[in-house]
């Protein structure tokens, strides 16, 4: 097995430990002001720019480059997948009560097999890239790991808010299993590479509103100093490797 599977492994390992660390109260916005800063960087320097070559790749046997930019559209699909998820599913739904129909128990089952069907994919294609597209150096392996590592534990965090004991469960395992599963179907190259693109491509544009929405603290709880610290550290390190 290859290095991108054993860090596949690691990630998987956050999923499993997340919910043993505590972070109080006081340093939350900090950590997650931190987080956005190191998920925006690793959006602004790593994705975008991949998906842009993604795409002049899709277009270079097209009669104009524009073809390419199904790669573009495939990407706000990801968002929109994602965002119709985050509308559909509730914070917290009211709990059955004694005397309600089946309808009022399954529903917040259905929620949670949704959510995390959705993740689980996600983290799929997670797995799968990181193999496909190995790290190029050690630098760049400790920028990548270190940012989908954050950005995972945000993620798992959000995930165990939402769902509480079944995500505690079944879920976490499902999400680690996921990632270990896309890293050993990359070892292979299972998936046509047109597909390979559409999958990053969806997960571009997911990543991005799981930044905006989960990473980056709301109005006048984000911390500035974090967040640019996050933001130049891993910045710095995607511009060297």
């Amino acid at each position: 097995m290859s290095a991108a599977f054993w860090g596949a492994c690691l990630l998987a390992l956050i999923h499993l430990a997340a919910g043993r660390v505590n972070i109080a109260e006081a340093g939350r916005a900090s950590w997650r002001s931190f987080a956005g800063g190191v998920a925006t960087a690793y959006v602004f320097i790593h994705i975008l720019p991949v998906i842009t070559r993604f795409a002049t790749l899709a277009g270079e046997d097209a009669d104009r480059w524009q073809r390419g930019e199904w790669v573009f559209a495939t990407a706000l699909a990801g968002t929109c997948i994602y965002y119709a998820i985050e509308k559909a599913i509730p914070m917290h739904g009211p709990a059955p009560k004694r005397g309600d129909g089946p309808t009022a128990w399954a529903r917040p089952w259905a929620n949670f097999g949704v959510h995390i069907l959705a993740f689980g994919f996600y983290n799929f294609l997670i797995g799968y890239l990181l193999s496909d597209h190995p790290a190029r150096n050690m630098v760049d392996a400790a920028a990548v790991y270190g940012a989908l590592g954050l950005h995972m534990l945000v993620v798992d965090k959000d995930l165990r808010l939402r769902h509480e004991k079944p995500y505690d469960r079944i879920g976490r395992w499902v999400m680690a299993a996921a990632v270990v599963a896309g890293a050993a179907a990359g070892q292979v190259r299972l998936v046509p590479e047109t597909a390979m693109i559409a999958g990053f491509a969806l997960l571009a544009g997911g990543m991005m509103l799981n930044v905006l929405k989960e990473e980056l603290p709301a109005r006048g709880k984000g911390r500035l100093i974090p967040f640019l610290a996050g933001a130049g550290l891993f910045g710095t390190l995607f511009i060297i490797a």
